[in-house]
């Protein structure tokens, strides 16, 4: 068996450069480059990139095959990347109060953004109490309740009327330091207590048949007054309602014009998604900004407005 068994001709031959190894090599210094082992550069080339701590290049090969020039070359050819540093700050997430929302910043950005809800929201605090004061403001509050105030004194006129015409009125009964609604029965221009007029029924001062009638109908003026009153707190919940749309009608474009200079200062997109929602909350909890006397201890009240804190984790300014 000879060396002609070996031999291949040159049908046999293949040899063939991709497009991306002609590109990368076209034009390249043939002096110092080194050529061959693509896989071997390659894994140095990431090796050298990688920027945590704990790793290590291991290079191996027979000696005289340019292992230390490769890696020279890799290392005086590698230019690392400018990483971007950022900020990180937790603001409240209004979908799920539960949990933060993270929010990431350029360096420096972090304590800025900030201050500037901090001045935001004592900027809307004024604005809330500069509308409470506006005279405008206190006029069509004014006109609501007061609306509110006949239509509510016109109903319960209406039911003394009707409690009068039957023999009745309406009294406020003093017990243990509480007072409660009650319907007495009149007797001789005065309201009296059912057990007294029992007591002058028993001593033939006033028909005893006739108690058992005015008893029959005190059951339905008091079914009929339950009713009015809890018709009464209906409306005036509708009242507080109508009254927070005015505040919000009034208050929503101060708010807005406020958000539109922070949105222009912060304008990356997690952070206006997150102004946007500030806002609608703002809008949504005016009450949080009105002056309120409390009566918790301190220590144990949480801020109200709390809730548009922001709290910066990492800050590379």
């Amino acid at each position: 068996m000879g060396a002609d068994t070996y031999k291949l001709s040159y049908n046999d031959l293949d040899y063939s450069v991709s497009v991306s190894d002609i590109a990368r090599l076209e034009g390249g210094n043939w002096g110092t480059s080194v050529i061959g082992q693509p896989r071997a550069l390659e894994a140095l080339s990431m090796g050298v990139a990688i920027r945590a701590k704990g790793y290590n290049l291991f290079v191996a090969g027979a000696p005289g095959t340019g292992r230390r020039t490769a890696v020279s070359q890799i290392l005086k050819d590698y230019r690392p990347k400018t990483l971007a540093l950022t900020d990180l700050a937790y603001v409240y997430d209004f979908h799920a109060p539960l949990a933060p929302k993270a929010l990431s910043f350029p360096a420096g950005n972090a304590r800025p953004f900030k201050k500037a809800i901090h001045e935001f929201v004592e900027r809307v605090k004024k604005l809330v109490g500069m509308q409470s004061e506006s005279g405008e403001f206190k006029k069509r509050k004014q006109d609501m309740v007061s609306s509110h105030e006949k239509a509510e004194n016109e109903t319960l006129a209406a039911f003394e009327t009707k409690l009068e015409s039957d023999g009745f009125k309406i009294v406020q009964v003093e017990s243990e330091g509480e007072s409660t609604t009650d319907i007495y029965p009149v007797f001789k221009g005065e309201a009296i207590p059912f057990d007294q007029l029992e007591a002058k029924a028993a001593a033939k001062e006033f028909p005893q048949d006739e108690v058992a009638k005015l008893r029959e109908r005190y059951f339905g003026h008091m079914d009929s007054m339950r009713a009015i009153f809890i018709e009464l707190k209906r409306s005036r919940g509708e009242l507080e309602t109508k009254l927070d749309g005015l505040r919000r009608q009034s208050m929503e474009p101060l708010v807005q014009a406020e958000l539109a200079e922070l949105e222009q200062r912060f304008s990356g997109v997690e952070q206006k998604a997150w102004l946007a929602e500030l806002g609608k909350d703002i809008v949504n909890h005016l009450y949080l900004f009105q002056e309120q006397e409390d009566s918790t201890p301190r220590r144990t009240r949480r801020p109200p407005l709390s809730r548009y804190g922001v709290n910066v984790l990492v800050d590379n300014g």
